[in-house]
């Protein structure tokens, strides 16, 4: 849509203001009376959606938003029968997941073994206690024992980090009051064909303070890759 290319232009060039502009003329952008509002109404949205489920993603800022992201979004495809089936659990890191058929996945490093990098998507195809095969956006399908210590997360919902390469026809951010200008450049420019901001007037009380959030920028002049603190 052009809109979306001129919001992703605004923040191209530094001008949180414009974009921000743009998102309200057009109606993308929402403000809620809570955090947990936000996360409701980015729900009721995302659950209505047209789109393939790999077709949308989720993009926070912060790790455990992304975590809790992840979980809601396993319960609506469950409640939706998208995901149905038996899950098998995953232990990486500090974290034990469940894994089923058809869930959607993010590698969280670089494998060289599987050709595979750090922010790559997949769709898992099948999963068992020693294999999981999955189909990976760019179409290719591997196959890895998930007793070989892959490190694996849930991809519905992704850091800005993670979410650096991809483009993706539907994203929905939700802004809880922290964010740099790279930040909002990356989360605010992979989407094709929809884009939706949600906030919240706890962290977020009014549009300039909104813009003023989207705009830090307290490493000037340093690359676009940027690095959640436990990442």
């Amino acid at each position: 849509s052009k809109w979306g290319k001129d919001v992703a232009e605004a923040f191209s060039r530094g001008d949180a203001e414009l974009g921000v502009r743009i998102l309200r003329a057009n109606k993308k952008l929402e403000f809620y009376t809570s955090k947990s509002e936000s996360v409701n109404g980015l729900f009721y949205h995302w659950q209505e959606s047209k789109e393939a489920v790999k077709d949308r993603l989720i993009v926070a800022i912060r790790n455990e938003d992304v975590d809790l992201l992840n979980a809601r979004a396993r319960v609506c495809l469950k409640q939706q029968k998208i995901l149905t089936g038996s899950e098998s659990t995953l232990k990486t890191c500090d974290k034990e997941l469940c894994y089923m058929q058809d869930d959607r996945i993010v590698f969280k490093t670089t494998n060289l073994a599987l050709d595979v990098s750090n922010g790559d998507f997949a769709t898992l195809k099948s999963v068992s206690k020693n294999s999981f095969k999955l189909q990976l956006d760019t179409g290719k399908e591997i196959e890895f024992n998930p007793n070989d210590s892959i490190n694996i997360g849930h991809g519905y919902a992704s850091t800005v980090y993670k979410a650096q390469g991809a483009s993706i026809k539907e994203v929905h951010v939700l802004h809880t009051g922290f964010s740099t200008m790279r930040n909002s450049y990356v989360s605010l420019s992979r989407h094709v064909k929809d884009l939706r901001l949600y906030t919240n007037i706890k962290d977020t009380p009014t549009i300039s303070s909104l813009s003023r959030q989207l705009k830090l920028n307290p490493e000037r002049g340093s690359s676009l890759d940027y690095h959640t603190a436990k990442e």
